[in-house]
Order: structure tokens, then sequence, then C-alpha cells
């Protein structure tokens, strides 16, 4: 990987080899997007085998309230939690984050700190 960059001083962006492929997540936009490529496009950044067959992705001890509602894609990390009637829509929650309201096109940190990633 290294060679292929140095050859291409002008950047890449993505690579695939063997089956997977390598992109670029150095900006808070390419690390959300990166998430929606392989839950709702299903591209192989990940080995074909982890690639989950629903755009929602629940780590485990993932646990969510009555009448949440999900939509787009949903990458939730171990031990998130998701509050009672919650819309959540493309969001990307590292693992201990909770979700209080409604979040849309967001990553939630485990201490609650919320980045738009539109």
């Amino acid at each position: 990987l290294i060679d292929i960059i140095r050859q291409n001083p002008d950047g890449v962006r993505a690579l695939v080899l063997n089956g997977c492929c390598w992109r670029d997540i150095g900006t808070i936009r390419s690390y959300f997007m990166a998430h929606r490529d392989i839950l709702i496009d299903k591209h192989p950044l990940i080995h074909d085998a982890e690639l989950p067959q629903s755009p929602f992705f629940y780590g485990d001890g993932c646990r969510m309230g009555d009448s949440v509602f999900l939509s787009g894609f949903l990458s939730a990390g171990k031990n998130t939690r998701i509050k009672a009637a919650c819309s959540v829509e493309n969001a990307v929650l590292w693992d201990g984050a909770t979700v209080e309201t409604d979040i849309q096109n967001a990553i939630i940190t485990a201490d609650g700190q919320v980045i738009h990633a539109d």
C-alpha cells in the first residue's frame, strides 16, 4: 500500500486487493461514508463473511428502548444504548455511546459528543 501511495502523489482514496478494499477514512465525512458503504452499498471494505445482511449492525450489549425508529443505516458499537422513542437515521455509535434524542447523519462518541457528518 505504501508503494502505491508513493507512486500516486496526488492521493489514493481506495484500493481493492483480494476481494477486500482499503479506503482512506482520514476525515469525519469519509469515516462516516465508509460505514454507509459497508452497510447500505455492501462494498467489501471488510471481509465478505463479516458483512451484515441488513443496514443495521449491533455490537454486543446494544440495548434499545421501546418504539425506536431506525432508517438509513446504523453501526452501533458494543454496549450502546438507544433510549425509547428515538429516531435514528444514518448513524455511527461508538462503543458505550447513548442516544437520548433523535439523530440524523451523525457519529456519537462514548462521552456523548455528537459529530455531524453532513
